[in-house]
């Protein structure tokens, strides 16, 4: 018994497979850069993570005008 595999699901499996290869790779590209080259941004990000004022401003403003920016962010903060 052979089992096919219709074009829709081909075509979405094919794909899937491509994003996963390309999140694989920028996941390990990141690891060797910050394993490498000692590169960190918590220190670049510190001065403005100390400021609350600041994060909610840039968070209020953003899901007023553009939603652009999720919430999940500021929880992670």
């Amino acid at each position: 018994m052979i089992f096919k595999i219709s074009e829709k699901a081909a075509f979405f499996l094919k794909n899937f497979l491509k994003g996963f290869a390309w999140f694989g790779i920028i996941i390990l590209a990141y690891v060797l850069i910050k394993h490498y080259f000692g590169f960190s941004y918590e220190h670049l990000l510190e001065p403005y993570l100390n400021n609350s004022l600041l994060i909610f401003s840039i968070y209020s403003l953003s899901e007023i005008f553009f939603g652009i920016i999720p919430p999940e962010f500021f929880m992670i903060w």
